[in-house]
């Protein structure tokens, strides 16, 4: 179970006591006869030195895939015993997070793991156009410090250097600059972000970092194991077209086990407890 976005150590899984999808998620799974896996991302935990790279495709699939290689090493050593079943969950980054280890299992490293089924939920899996919804959106968008943290994460993972002056207006440039992607802000993308930032990001006359966004999507591919997202219809943090477009695309590549569940006027926060009880439904299945 991958966990949703956090900003502070003691929210992070191994902390169990003070973070609360370990407990809930984590400890509804445990009582239902699962092994909870919820692993710490890179930036939590014993790298919470290190900048979490948020919404990173590759190091989110990466450190999960890692996380699964450490259970099953400590199940042979105890010896604790697993059976050859694997799901695969999480809500929010965790659902992006959680699409981006199935990816990565079946795509790289099925002679590792076989997914069994996969429930990610809310994620914002087609960075492309989020980030073109985003640029064009005339709101306050409550969500623009969290697409600040993905700029941020993809202008430093990917070597860019770019200053802040580039992405934003100022003074917000200057704030961010001194105090971080965490501050109160312009909330309306037109006012907030430059004019270049925009052309750029919106049309790709800034190919590399378009490039970088393209490279974070995880919406077109072909999953063979079933695969069932959940989104609440009313998600005004991540649009539910991330997931809608996510189904059209892997159903045009031929998956046949892909489906979507939509939350009936539920928003980000209020489809949450819909979509833990959806999951624990859907893997009763298998």
């Amino acid at each position: 179970m991958q966990h949703g976005t956090i900003l502070f150590e003691s929210e992070a899984p191994s902390n169990y006591q003070l973070s609360v999808e370990a407990t809930f998620f984590g400890t509804l799974l445990g009582a239902a006869g699962y092994i909870a896996v919820v692993p710490d991302y890179i930036g939590y935990g014993a790298s919470q030195n290190e900048p979490h790279p948020y919404e990173h495709r590759a190091t989110l699939g990466r450190t999960c895939l890692d996380m699964l290689r450490a259970v099953r090493e400590y199940a042979q050593q105890t010896p604790l015993l697993l059976d050859n079943r694997l799901f695969l969950a999480g809500y929010s980054e965790g659902g992006y997070a959680t699409m981006c280890l199935h990816k990565l299992i079946e795509e790289a490293h099925p002679d590792e793991f076989s997914v069994t089924a996969s429930a990610p939920g809310a994620g914002a899996y087609y960075k492309t156009a989020f980030s073109n919804y985003i640029l064009s959106s005339q709101d306050n968008l409550i969500f623009i410090n969290n697409y600040l943290w993905v700029l941020e994460t993809y202008n430093r993972v990917y070597g860019f250097g770019l200053p802040w002056t580039y992405f934003l207006n100022l003074p917000y440039a200057s704030q961010v600059a001194q105090n971080g992607v965490w501050i109160n802000t312009q909330y309306n993308p037109q006012l907030l972000f430059t004019a270049q930032a925009r052309e750029d990001l919106q049309n790709g006359t800034n190919p590399a970092f378009a490039a970088a966004l393209a490279d974070n999507d995880v919406y077109d591919w072909k999953p063979l194991a079933p695969l069932r997202m959940f989104h609440g219809t009313d998600d005004d943090f991540v649009p539910p077209f991330n997931a809608e477009d996510a189904l059209l695309a892997m159903q045009a590549r031929g998956a046949t086990q892909v489906s979507l569940v939509l939350f009936e006027g539920k928003n980000h926060e209020t489809a949450l407890e819909d979509y833990v009880f959806g999951v624990l439904d859907f893997l009763q299945d298998f």
